[in-house]
């Protein structure tokens, strides 16, 4: 058997689990956007009933609506991410090992190794802490930058500089 190119090992944990699921609501530029929109036109249309229309119960109203939206959704996407992390397959302190080739990578778990080819690799996303490797949207692997050598953080980098075009969404995130 093939010598690896390079070695890590991580821990899954909530923080990481959490950094991940930051970064995956980062991506989604769009659906900020709207947010952002809706922000703006609930504070429009507060100026325009306390202003314009000299109601301040409806201006009061559109307020509180531009205050709280933003934290409420907040809150909503914190809880989904909670709700998945209850239902993850891996428990917090699983060390996952990772052997990289070439073209695929073997990642060992709780004595089970899977073989993963880079190909199959849809999205791989650098941040300060982490490198999550995604087979899917809402599905990865999680990489610890402290644990993974140089070497490797450039390897898989130039794999999330090739897969940045592939498609219309962003392939990278944060600082590598």
């Amino acid at each position: 058997m093939k010598e690896p190119l390079y070695k890590t090992e991580s821990t899954f944990t909530w923080k990481a689990f959490l950094d991940l699921n930051i970064a995956l609501e980062r991506q989604r530029k769009f659906y900020w956007s709207l947010m952002l929109a809706f922000e703006v036109v609930t504070i429009c249309m507060c100026w325009y009933y306390f202003d314009t229309m000299k109601n301040s119960e409806m201006g009061i109203a559109f307020m509180a609506i531009a205050v709280l939206f933003t934290p409420l959704l907040c809150l909503r996407i914190y809880a989904g991410i909670r709700a998945a992390w209850k239902k993850a397959e891996l428990k917090e302190g699983a060390v996952s090992h990772y052997e990289f080739f070439g073209d695929h990578f073997i990642v060992e778990i709780d004595g089970k190794r899977l073989r993963v080819e880079l190909k199959n690799i849809a999205e791989v996303i650098l941040t300060r802490r982490n490198i999550y490797l995604m087979d899917s949207e809402r599905r990865g692997y999680i990489l610890e930058k402290e644990k993974c050598s140089s070497e490797l953080i450039d390897f898989l980098s130039r794999e999330a500089i090739k897969r940045r075009g592939m498609t219309g969404r962003r392939k990278y995130v944060g600082n590598i």
